[in-house]
């Protein structure tokens, strides 16, 4: 059951603009679907810096500055780009290393549980 601040609260700060989901290429297997899922919704707005979605109160002084601290901190560690959330583009975080890349996965996928 909803309460009133999730009736008339919530949606007044929710995001004022949204993207549209990036399709996964046909023939990726179930985890990268999920994983690219969680990525579009979770990790988009600091890592995609051409796709951020900004909260109605990111003009405010104080919001604003750390929201674009955040997302400048975020995109120098990785940057994920549309052709990776497609899977077009491999998904590799700057390393080669397949063991951090496969933990990093399970990581997002078993936080979406």
């Amino acid at each position: 059951m909803l309460n009133f601040f999730e009736i008339y609260l919530c949606p007044q700060l929710r995001f004022n603009n949204e993207n549209t989901p990036i399709a996964v290429q046909s023939g990726a297997s179930k985890d990268y679907v999920k994983v690219s899922s969680i990525l579009q919704n979770k990790c988009v707005d600091c890592h995609s810096p051409s796709m951020t979605r900004m909260p109605i109160y990111s003009e405010l002084p104080i919001a604003k500055q750390l929201m674009e601290n955040d997302i400048q901190q975020g995109s120098a560690r990785f940057t994920l780009s549309p052709k990776i959330y497609s899977g077009e583009e491999a998904f590799t975080l700057g390393c080669r290393n397949k063991l951090f890349i496969k933990n990093f996965m399970n990581l997002i996928i078993s936080y979406k549980k």
